[in-house]
């Protein structure tokens, strides 16, 4: 009779465990599956939260170049002789060449100090600054812009190539600008020596003197500095 009371105990310790055993695993199981969900969660949220830094950076900077460009027109510097020469990008020299006081990026000029574009927001290429690009509707130039061979419809854009397509995504809420425009053509990245000259046109951003379009892929944000 004691052999089998302590046999049946025994059974009951064995049960006890397993099902302690069961418990602990399924309790492990539902941790790490709350526990990724958070780290997703916590993830797409950092995400969210990079790309309107990022936006805010890129909008904020835009906005510096255009004080810079009307402080050189305030002291009479004509659209012609705004130099963009600076020490990081080579390619923007004025023939012939221009004082410091025409200088965008210069303390006598402009005031502006170039800066490279954030970390994380594009794949590292630096702004472009040109003349050879026209927005339709936005100041004389209508649709055909680009090729109406007339060299006063260009405007002085800032462009800012190959953005992260969230980061697009963020300016354009931003800007009231809605989802992504696709133009057909891109930006002309001939940099601006001083003179306008036709070569591109923006589509589907009619009217607009800021935007993200996108054209083969790609994510570009222009800055219209000068509308003409």
């Amino acid at each position: 009779m004691n052999n089998i009371r302590h046999c049946e105990r025994g059974a009951e310790r064995g049960n006890v465990f397993l099902f302690v055993m069961l418990g602990i695993a399924l309790f492990a199981a539902l941790a790490f599956t709350v526990s990724r969900g958070t780290r997703s969660e916590s993830t797409t949220a950092m995400s969210e939260r990079q790309a309107e830094l990022l936006a805010t950076d890129i909008l904020d900077y835009a906005q510096r170049l255009e004080r810079g460009v009307n402080r050189l027109r305030r002291r009479n510097v004509s659209e012609n002789d705004i130099s963009f020469d600076n020490s990081v990008v080579s390619g923007y020299d004025h023939t012939p060449a221009r004082p410091d006081t025409d200088k965008l990026f210069n303390a006598a000029g402009g005031q502006v100090t170039w800066t490279s574009p954030p970390e994380k927001a594009n794949d590292g290429s630096e702004w472009v600054f040109t003349g050879r690009s026209c927005i339709p509707e936005l100041g004389t130039g209508a649709a055909g812009c680009g090729s109406d061979g007339l060299d006063g419809t260009e405007e002085l854009l800032a462009v800012l190539p190959n953005l992260k397509q969230a980061v697009c995504e963020r300016i354009n809420t931003k800007l009231g600008v809605g989802a992504i425009p696709a133009s057909v053509a891109s930006y002309s990245a001939v940099k601006y020596q001083g003179t306008f000259q036709d070569g591109t046109e923006l589509s589907n951003v009619t009217g607009l003197s800021a935007a993200c379009f996108s054209n083969g892929g790609a994510y570009h944000f222009y800055y219209a500095l000068i509308i003409r």
